[in-house]
């Protein structure tokens, strides 16, 4: 048996911090990635029973089954560019505002919505570093002729995307940007609607970022960067049973490369949980420049050594190591001294992002159980 259970309570707690911290600003729940591995409609339905109405998604699929819950919808906010002609028609029969990041953008909305004789809502996506999409900072010129040129579109706001909302450095460099290219559009005598670029982890890193709207998804999940700092607490624990339990002689290797050596006979416990399910992933990581190169070898060399040390599981109440890398379907666990027995439970963290062959839990409360969550 394994799941992955979902403390909504704990969730719940969450949301009115976030609602807290974003006082006055609107606030986008939201609920990409099949909402952010928990599942679209329970997450759009606990945020709904909180009083959120305004939603954000990257995924067309995903704005049409957000419309189709029953719940009360204002807005879902489209956050990257949609340019095939059956989605941009589909899109405009909802409560949708579109992104539009380029003249091909705004070019392909307006198309759809001539065939459709009506005057889609838009937000302009600025890029200020995340080199994902939008109009390059400092590109005021093209944005002028983006509102000059395509007036069938109603232009209600501006948005940019922090590349790592919990570091000043690079956060206060981009917030700059798109300061300075938002009042380059002002002088001008646009009006560029509601502003926002604060997502989870800047809303509280950086308050003075949150302008006149934010997103927020992961923080509802407690996952930001010391989120305990502020309150958060973390939603989700992996549930499975303990499938093989067997002693290793001292001397004997565990895990992928071997990386771990018994140094005295252990008791160990095998749990069918692995990198196939989730468990210890990362996001993954393209070509970088040579002085980041460096930096993210050592970086990852110092992760792995730290991952395979401080993972830990917990088995009746108890906190127990992770042995060695994870294993592709399972993990091997130190159980030595640990009264268990195969069947019992092992609880193990996981980030349900990566959550795959796997069912998901949603309690009311697991405030009990969650005293245990390693």
């Amino acid at each position: 048996m394994r799941r992955y259970i979902v403390q909504k309570d704990l969730m719940e707690e969450n949301i009115r911090l976030v609602q807290k911290a974003a006082g006055s600003a609107l606030l986008y729940g939201t609920v990409k990635a099949n909402g952010y591995g928990l599942g679209l409609e329970a997450m759009v339905r606990t945020f709904s029973a909180q009083g959120i109405d305004h939603f954000a998604v990257t995924e067309p699929s995903d704005a049409k089954r957000i419309c189709e819950y029953g719940v009360p919808v204002t807005e879902v906010l489209m956050m990257r560019p949609v340019t095939e002609p059956e989605e941009l028609e589909a899109l405009l029969t909802l409560p949708v505002t579109l992104s539009v990041g380029s003249t091909e953008d705004a070019q392909a909305l307006t198309q759809a919505a001539r065939r459709l004789h009506v005057f889609p809502q838009a937000h302009i996506q600025v890029d200020t570093g995340l080199g994902r999409f939008g109009f390059v900072a400092g590109e005021s010129e093209q944005i002028f002729r983006i509102y000059d040129q395509f007036p069938d579109i109603r232009f209600t706001g501006i948005y940019t995307h922090f590349a790592f909302g919990a570091n000043r450095r690079l956060t206060m460099r981009q917030f700059y940007l798109f300061q300075k290219t938002v009042q380059t559009l002002e002088r001008a005598g646009y009006d560029v609607g509601i502003r926002h670029c604060a997502s989870s982890a800047a809303l509280f890193y950086f308050p003075e970022t949150r302008l006149d709207a934010v997103r927020v998804g992961s923080a509802m999940l407690g996952r930001i960067l010391h989120g305990e700092r502020f309150g958060l607490k973390t939603v989700g624990v992996c549930e499975a049973s303990i499938d093989e339990l067997r002693t290793l002689p001292a001397g004997a290797t565990v895990g992928y490369a071997a990386r771990f050596t018994a140094k005295q006979d252990m008791r160990i416990a095998t749990v069918c949980v692995g990198t196939l399910h989730g468990l210890s992933l990362e996001a993954g990581s393209g070509k970088k420049d040579f002085v980041s190169g460096l930096r993210a070898l050592a970086g990852q060399a110092r992760r792995l050594v730290r991952r395979s040390a401080s993972l830990c599981a917990s088995v009746n109440g108890q906190t127990v190591p992770v042995l060695g890398v994870v294993y592709t379907e399972a993990v091997a666990l130190d159980v030595t001294g640990i009264d268990c027995r195969v069947g019992d439970l092992a609880r193990l963290p996981l980030n349900p992002i990566y959550l795959r062959y796997m069912d998901c839990v949603w309690t009311d409360s697991c405030a009990a159980e969650a005293e245990t969550e390693p």
